[in-house]
C-alpha cells in the first residue's frame, strides 16, 4: 500500500477510538453541569420550604396563644371558640405542610372574625393580645410573600426538570418535581 493511504487508515482507526471517547466526555460534563444547575433550583425551593415550614410554625403558636387568650378571657362566642378550637386541633393532627396551612388559615380565619368584636366589646383587649394580634397579621403577610417565593422556586426546579435538555439529566440523577403550595 502507498504511504499516503496508510496514515489515513492510522488517523480513520485514532478517529474512531477517539471520537466516542470525546463523546462520553462530553456528555458526561453536560449532565454534571445539569446536575449542579438543577441542584441550585431544588435547593433554593428547598430553602424556601423550610423557612415556609419555619413560620408556619410561628404562626400556629401565635394562633394558639391568641385563641389561649381569648378563652381565658370569654371574650367570644362559644360557636366561634369552638371553630378556633377545632382549626387548632387540625393543625396538631396535621401530617404535612399543605394540611398545617390549611388549618393554620381557618384558624387565623376564625380569630380575624373574632378580634373586631373583642376589640369592640365593653371590657376590650388588653395589651398583650393586641399586640399578638398585630405579631399574627404581620406573620400572615410573610406567609403569604414567602408562599410565593416557594412556588416560584418550585415553578423554576419543575420546568428545568420537565424540560430538555434538563429531563435528561434529571432522569438520570433522580430528580423529583416539587409540589406547589395555595
Amino acid at each position: 500500500m502507498p504511504p499516503g493511504v496508510v496514515q489515513s487508515a492510522d488517523k480513520v482507526m485514532k478517529m474512531a477510538f477517539y471520537l466516542p471517547l470525546i463523546l462520553i466526555i462530553a456528555i458526561s460534563a453536560y449532565l454534571l453541569l445539569s446536575h449542579r444547575r438543577i441542584a441550585k433550583k431544588r435547593g433554593a425551593a428547598d430553602r424556601n420550604f423550610n423557612r415556609l415550614e419555619s413560620l408556619l410554625e410561628r404562626r400556629f403558636g401565635l394562633l394558639s396563644d391568641a385563641a389561649k387568650s381569648l378563652r381565658d378571657a370569654a371574650r367570644a362566642d362559644k360557636n366561634a371558640l369552638a371553630a378556633l378550637n377545632k382549626a387548632v386541633d387540625a393543625y396538631a393532627r396535621a401530617d404535612c405542610t399543605e394540611d398545617e396551612l390549611r388549618a393554620s388559615r381557618a384558624a387565623y380565619a376564625v380569630l380575624a372574625g373574632l378580634m373586631p368584636a373583642a376589640e369592640n366589646s365593653r371590657v376590650g383587649l388588653d395589651k398583650n393580645l393586641r399586640a399578638l394580634w398585630r405579631e399574627i397579621v404581620k406573620t400572615e403577610e410573610d406567609m403569604g410573600f414567602l408562599l410565593e417565593f416557594y412556588n416560584d422556586a418550585a415553578k423554576a426546579y419543575n420546568d428545568s426538570i420537565r424540560s430538555f435538555p434538563g429531563s435528561a439529566a434529571a432522569a438520570v440523577f433522580q430528580f423529583q418535581p416539587k409540589k406547589y403550595l395555595r
